[in-house]
């Protein structure tokens, strides 16, 4: 039993289509890329804070001579170190979510005037 598939598109629609779906590709790439390196400049900012705040840590920990200087300064490090985890992990979600959509723009259907093909009168 043979089937006689009947081509719907022509070439030039085939085409059109084909380069219609590598633009959307390359939009969605490149999106997808400033979306990494904006993420990247966070956590490499995050990371100079970090370093700089256990270096703050050492020292004060370091300059005081009472145990409850010690113990005040590390938890006021604790308390701050708390707060900007939080805000971190905020961060990855939001950015978790942001390259999803992005990534998903690339497998939603195009505009329909995009893909139609004018007819012939």
């Amino acid at each position: 039993m043979t089937h006689d598939f009947e081509s719907r598109q022509t070439p030039t629609a085939v085409a059109r289509t084909a380069q219609i779906f590598a633009q959307r590709a390359i939009a969605t790439q490149a999106e997808f890329a400033e979306s990494v390196i904006r993420a990247n400049r966070h956590w490499m900012q995050q990371a100079a804070i970090e370093w700089h705040e256990a270096l703050e840590l050492f020292r004060k920990l370091h300059a005081n001579e009472t145990t409850a200087e010690k113990v005040s300064a590390l938890q006021d490090w604790l308390k701050d170190a708390t707060e900007r985890a939080m805000r971190d992990a905020t961060y990855a979600i939001e950015v978790n979510r942001e390259l999803g959509n992005i990534e998903l723009k690339l497998f939603g259907s195009p505009a329909l005037e995009e893909t139609k093909t004018p007819k012939a009168a």
